[in-house]
């Protein structure tokens, strides 16, 4: 968090942060006020409003540096992670829905694979089979092993299983490495696509705080002043988290296009030279993989193999 202090200026921040900070900070006054909890706000004197105003500011720049130090550990709440999640229960019939709707458009394509590699004739493909397939490869992981208990969590995991899927690469210990050998302007796009991702989020964590601050004080005081407050609040949750879900996917499409076009440079960047064959360089990340995962030299030792050379200027 902190290395995304000198960033709180930026379009991104505001844009993923800030503004939902702002929209957060204005509602839950509003409740509060509906409770007259907070005096309305009067006509005073420009130092007055000014001194308000830089209060104001203030607190939703706070809001806002809270909510991205909270940023992560939200999202992996999302995702359904965590033995101890509300959710966990949900993993089964995650399955369930996977094995329905996911898994006969995966095997059918596996089928047509083989047949192609075994140069025999392909089976029949149902006319609806690329809408399925490509549903299926968006919207979860690979295996059902991986399956989370939200959707939220399976669309992002979806993006997680590609690299290892396509090119044998693990991506949670090699993207903080990848993300250090990607160009300026392409950081900048996927930055920006994951400032509208962060906006979405907070704008359902802010609408979902709101709604339950209201319930709060409503069983406290024993009274509903403004009633349509929770279901807006409910309503601007749900809108959110549908948002996030599309978010998700278009943030997805960068994240697997940096490791589609920028592997290679990784490659050298540690030290190893790319195989020619798709077949190599699945041993190649697979081992990297596990040496990283594991602190294995027993893989390090098997990469050995891989390494360029002569390392490029």
């Amino acid at each position: 968090m902190f290395s995304e202090l000198p960033k709180l200026l930026g379009r991104n921040f505001a844009i993923g942060f800030f503004l939902p900070a702002a929209a957060f900070s204005a509602a839950l006054w509003f409740v509060f006020y509906a409770y007259h909890l907070v005096a309305p706000a009067l006509k005073t004197s420009d130092l007055d409003a000014l001194l308000s105003t830089t209060i104001a500011i203030a607190v939703v720049w706070l809001v806002a540096i809270a909510m991205m130090a909270l940023n992560y550990p939200f999202l992996r709440f999302l995702e359904g992670y965590g033995d101890s999640h509300p959710l966990k229960w949900r993993i089964q019939a995650m399955k369930r829905r996977f094995r329905r709707d996911a898994l006969p458009a995966l095997q059918r394509q596996a089928e047509i694979d083989r047949a192609r590699a075994e140069g025999r004739g392909e089976p029949e493909m149902p006319e609806e089979h690329p809408k399925q397939l490509r549903r299926a490869v968006e919207t979860y992981p690979d295996d059902e092993d991986w399956i989370l208990p939200t959707r939220f969590g399976n669309a992002f995991r979806a993006v997680e299983v590609y690299p290892r899927v396509i090119y044998g690469l693990d991506a949670v210990p090699l993207w903080p490495r990848l993300q250090a050998v990607l160009p300026q302007q392409f950081r900048d796009t996927l930055e920006e696509s994951k400032a509208q991702l962060d906006f979405c989020l907070n704008i359902m964590l802010s609408a979902v705080c709101i709604t339950l601050a209201y319930a709060a004080l409503a069983l406290w005081y024993q009274h509903l002043p403004i009633c349509w407050i929770p279901i807006i609040g409910t309503l601007i949750a749900a809108i959110g988290y549908l948002l996030a879900l599309s978010a998700v996917g278009q943030y997805g499409l960068y994240l697997k296009s940096a490791f589609d076009l920028y592997r290679q440079e990784l490659a050298e960047q540690l030290g190893y030279e790319l195989p020619q064959s798709i077949v190599g360089e699945r041993e190649m990340w697979q081992a990297l993989s596990r040496m990283m995962i594991y602190r294995s030299s027993a893989r390090a030792e098997q990469v050995v193999k891989f390494r360029a050379l002569e390392r490029k200027p």
